[in-house]
Parts: structure tokens; C-alpha cells; sequence
């Protein structure tokens, strides 16, 4: 969805359940299923709510007869596809195990689909052994509300009628996706910063098909195997979530269903040409970014401003640069005893891990010139902490630093300011969210933040959002519509929210590109209750910045003070020269 265009959720109205799973009928071929194919399948296996009610099994030779690839070329990509994802596992296999891949995310390997269905008694149709007539009637007697067409290049006459909501399949840039292009392939061979993915729906009667539900993530450029793998959970999110919307009321589930049609771009199918290409590609992707990296590191400091700047204001921040040998980012301001104090992430080149550490900044009125300040380690922990959300109730202060590695939200109290924390209570456990936020509105208290239910690390595509009566010892309950934003563009928190002149809350989130944070975009909430989300977007509400071309991926206010951090590339060269020859 284009981000200058108002974002709206639709509210499921009086929202209630049918009753009853959402039945699917897959239409697949028989071949074994690709990566992504399995994990559409193993997602629905796992929800309640939907179950898998039918198998509908293709002849082979429809496959091949609908297959855009010639023979010739489709050997020639058998041993690259093999090749490259034995590569590509090898050299950042390593690294996304690190950032929280789970190993069995990274496996490439087919598997039958009636051995992940193995003790489910469901039961199979095989369309070209049935006469019409048959087929009508065994497909009739199943009563599906969607057949999911895990295999596109199966087409059979009629079978839209077959389902209460039609056929639905995967889509991606306007054209359908089959089982021999890797998932999100030509955004890595066109070096598109995103892959947006589409549930496509295609009902009798309907003019053109239509979109069911969309999602925009970042595409990993080095590796279209990987990026295929890394996809394969994510679509089986947005593939579940769209079925799950059919358990609210049959009104409803039609308004969900209301979407624009498709437009659908020509997409130059993979040829032998491609075969040589797509691995130069990458290659040159990899060497650049391997030169890049051995030379330069991103140094994240902290900028600060009393008041509230227009945008494109030229007032100067204060800047507050971090010791050598790391870095600050995230960071958030509080008043304190008449005091100024900055609470940051620090991030420890060394320890490969972030703590919080907290920045004196003292009377501001009293800087001049290029202050130095002193800083100190407030909490720490076995895994990585940043992004510490503060919050003050009455005269005690609460804060909130993501903790998504350890695999909850935790809720710390400041006992003796700034230094000493003790753990009030787990908001939430079991749940891998980064940047989460607090904001008090219409009455209630929400929590925003960035969830990855998708087990691959990926805390920029989704935005989940929860209310509460009380956000010290109330509970947290989910809002209806979560995923409330399914798009890498815009959907990470980027600090506190400001107010716009209305008084109305003005969410500030990240713009990813083709590397991590590259700037803060703002969007005013129109719209928010426990059934409604809205957010539009209003461009440069303020800036803060000192250097033309830095990176910026936070902004927060407190009692008239704001803070932000932006990134300039700084040679490691540098740092060690500094170091050796500076260090006290």
C-alpha cells in the first residue's frame, strides 16, 4: 500500500465467532511440496481455528504443461538453485542462527504433503480420476470455505464455485507464484529493497480477482534461496491470518473479502540468461557489502533538543557521543531532580551485546562549547537489552527495554535513581517483540510493539497492539484486528509518540531501505479503539539531525525534551588508531 495514502483497518462489527473451523481444501500437484508450500501447510495444521478439510491432487503433466520453464533451462536451474543454497547456508547460515533463526527454518528440503498430515484423517481427491460429475459432487459434499491453491499452474474450470470464498493463491509483484521459482526470487534479481506479497482471491461471478490481504517485507538481497526460506514463514502468517478473518460473521468476513482488484505486472520468467545473472548479482551484492563492512562501522550516537522543533527546524541538537569501543541508540529523557538524564542503548562492539546505560546531562542551561558527559551501566543482563522505554507513574519510574532474545516484555522498577532496577513483573513471555511502547488515549492504555511470529527474526514487518486499564498491574489484551500493519516500510516503533496540534497521537516509525533504519516517518492516529485502527501519514513533523546524510531510526519526547539518534559510518581504522593512541 503506498505510504502517502491513509492506512485503514475495517472493524469487524460486533466481532463473533461462527462456531466452527474455517474448512480449506488444498489444490496441490504430486510433487513434494517447496519450503514454502510446507510452512503454509504446517501454520495451518497448527491454528485452531482452521483445519484442513480436503486435498485436491493435480495429474503431474498439468504441472509441466502449465510450467513456464523449458526443460533445457529448468536443468540448468536444478544445479544453480542447489548450488547457491548450499553457498549461501554456508557463508550467513552462521550469522541468522545468531539473530535468532531457528535452524529448521533454514532447511530447504521437499517434503510429501500427506507426511505432514500423516495421523490428520483427511481426505483426497484426485481431479483428473473423477468424471465432472463427480468431481462437482465430492467437492460440493466437503463444504469449503476456501480452496488454497498451493500449486497456481493447476487450473480447473468451476472450482471457484466449489468454495464459499473462492480460490485463493500466493501472489507476488501482480503475477501468481509456482512451485519452481523460489519465493520472492525477482525482487533479489532486481535488488528491490522489499518483497510484497499478496493472498489473491478469485470468486465466481467476480469480475477479476481480487486482494484478500498483503504484506511488505524486507527482501535479503544476497540470496534468493534465503530469501525464499526467510519469506516461506511469513506468507504462511499472512496466508493464516486471512483464513482466520472468516470466523467473524458472514457480514463481516464479506466486508473483509471488499478488497481492490489486482493489477498484474508482466514478470519475465527465469531463462537460461538468468542462469548467469542472478549469481553475478549477488555475488557483486556480497563483495561490496564484505569490503564495506571490513572498513566501516555504523557508530549510532545521541542528539538532544529542549522544546519541540518545527520540521526542517535548524535548530542544533546537542550531541552526546558515545565511548570508544561502542555505541548509543534508542534513547529516551526524563526530568529528574531538576536534572536532565538520558537512558540509551549501549552497544558493546566487544561483548557483541547492548546494555542500558544512562547519561548525565545535568542543567541545560549551564552547556557550552562541546560538554563531555559522564555515563553509566543501569542494567544489564545474560542476553542483549536496548530501546528502554520510560514511563512515570506518580514519583516512581517504570521502564520497558526490548528483551526480544530472551523472549519476553518485562516491566523493570527504578528502586534508587538512575542505578538500581528490580523486575516489577513479565507483561508478556514466550512472545520474541522488540520496541515496545506505551500510549495513553481514548481512556485506555495501549501497548504497541513489534512481534516476529514468524521465528526468523524479522521485528520490522509487524505491528501488534494491545490495551489495558492499567499498564502497571492491569492485563494486556490483544486488539482485534493484530497484525494491525503488516508492512516492513513502516511498521517498526521509532521511539515515543508525539502529539500533532490536535492533540491526536503522532506514531513515529522506521523506514527500513536496503540497510537497517534509514530514516523516521510519522503517521497522526485517526482511529483507535479495541475493533479500529487508523493512521495516516503526514510527513516531516519534526526534525532532528546535525549531519547532512546520517541515518535516523528514533525520536522520543518528555517534558520538553527530545531526543534522537542518528548513524554515520565510521572507519574501524579510525576507532583503533583513537584507541591505542588516545585511550587514558
Amino acid at each position: 500500500m503506498d505510504q502517502t495514502t491513509p492506512t485503514m483497518v475495517e472493524a469487524r462489527d460486533g466481532t463473533r465467532a461462527t462456531g466452527r473451523r474455517v474448512r480449506v481444501g488444498l489444490l496441490v500437484g504430486l510433487a513434494e511440496l517447496v519450503p514454502w508450500q510446507r510452512c503454509i501447510v504446517q501454520r495451518i495444521l497448527a491454528d485452531p481455528c482452521v483445519e484442513i478439510s480436503l486435498v485436491i491432487e493435480g495429474h503431474p503433466q498439468e504441472t509441466d504443461a502449465s510450467s513456464p520453464f523449458d526443460r533445457p533451462a529448468r536443468m540448468v536451474w536444478d544445479y544453480i538453485d542447489r548450488g547457491e543454497a548450499a553457498l549461501a547456508r554456508r557463508l550467513f547460515g552462521r550469522a541468522l542462527r545468531q539473530k535468532g533463526v531457528a535452524a529448521e527454518k533454514l532447511d530447504n528440503g521437499h517434503v510429501g504433503l500427506h507426511a505432514l498430515l500423516n495421523t490428520a484423517k483427511v481426505r483426497t481427491v484426485r481431479l483428473d480420476a473423477l468424471a465432472a460429475g463427480s468431481r462437482r459432487l465430492a467437492l460440493t459434499a466437503a463444504d469449503l470455505d476456501v480452496i488454497l491453491a498451493l500449486e497456481p499452474g493447476l487450473v480447473y474450470g468451476g472450482l471457484s464455485a466449489m468454495a464459499k470464498y473462492g480460490v485463493w493463491r500466493l501472489s507476488s509483484k501482480g503475477a501468481q507464484i509456482d512451485s519452481k521459482t523460489p519465493l520472492g526470487y525477482w525482487d533479489v534479481y532486481s535488488n528491490d529493497a522489499f518483497t510484497n506479497l499478496h493472498v489473491i482471491a478469485a470468486r465466481q461471478g467476480a469480475r477479476g480477482d481480487s486482494v484478500i490481504a498483503s504484506g511488505s517485507y524486507c527482501t535479503f538481497r544476497w540470496s534468493w534461496s534465503l530469501n525464499a526460506l526467510l519469506l516461506g514463514p511469513k506468507s504462511a502468517c499472512l496466508v493464516v491470518d486471512a483464513l482466520r478473518r472468516l470466523q467473524c460473521s458472514e457480514s463481516c468476513a464479506t466486508k473483509s473479502l471488499a478488497a481492490p482488484k489486482v493489477q498484474a505486472t508482466v514478470v519475465t520468467e527465469r531463462g537460461l540468461v538468468h542462469a548467469l545473472a542472478a549469481p553475478l548479482k549477488c555475488a557483486g551484492r556480497i563483495l561490496g557489502e564484505a569490503i564495506h563492512r571490513a572498513l566501516f562501522e555504523e557508530r549510532w550516537r545521541v542528539l538532544l533538543v529542549e522544546g519541540t522543533p518545527e520540521p526542517r527546524s535548524s535548530t542544533a541538537p546537542i550531541v552526546i557521543e558515545p565511548p570508544i569501543g561502542s555505541y548509543w541508540a534508542d534513547p529516551f529523557a526524563v526530568r529528574w531532580n531538576g536534572k536532565c538524564y538520558v537512558f540509551c542503548e549501549e552497544y558493546i562492539y566487544a561483548e557483541r551485546r547492548g546494555v542500558i546505560s544512562c547519561v548525565e546531562i545535568g542543567d541545560l542551561g549551564n552547556l557550552s562549547g562541546s560538554p563531555r558527559f559522564r555515563s553509566r551501566r543501569v542494567l544489564e543482563a545474560p542476553y542483549h537489552l536496548s530501546y528502554p522505554f520510560l514511563l512515570q507513574r506518580e514519583s516512581t519510574l517504570y521502564m520497558i527495554p526490548e528483551s526480544s532474545s530472551n523472549g519476553t516484555i518485562d516491566l523493570w522498577r527504578c528502586v534508587e535513581f538512575p542505578g538500581v532496577w528490580c523486575k516489577h513483573k513479565t507483561i508478556m513471555d514466550g512472545v520474541s517483540a522488540a520496541d515496545t511502547t506505551l500510549l495513553q488515549w481514548n481512556s485506555k492504555w495501549w501497548l504497541f510493539t513489534n512481534i516476529d511470529r514468524s521465528g526468523v527474526g524479522d521485528h520490522c514487518s509487524e505491528l501488534h497492539v494491545f490495551h489495558s486499564d492499567d499498564p502497571i498491574e492491569g492485563q494486556w489484551r490483544p486488539h482485534a484486528l493484530n497484525p494491525v500493519i503488516v508492512d516492513a516500510r513502516r511498521a517498526r516503533m521509532a521511539g515515543g509518540f508525539l502529539k500533532a496540534k490536535d492533540g491526536r497521537p503522532v506514531r513515529c516509525c522506521q523506514v527500513q531501505g536496503r540497510r537497517y533504519g534509514e530514516r523516521v516517518a510519522y503517521n497522526v492516529v485517526e482511529e483507535l479503539t479495541e475493533t479500529r485502527y487508523v493512521e495516516r501519514s503526514i510527513g516531516d513533523f519534526i526534525h532532528v539531525a546535525s549531519a547532512p546524510r546520517a541515518k535516523h531510526h528514533h525520536i522520543a519526547e518528555n517534558d520538553g525534551l527530545v531526543v534522537a539518534d542518528e548513524c554515520l559510518d565510521s572507519s574501524k581504522l579510525s576507532r583503533v588508531f583513537r584507541h591505542s593512541f588516545w585511550s587514558p
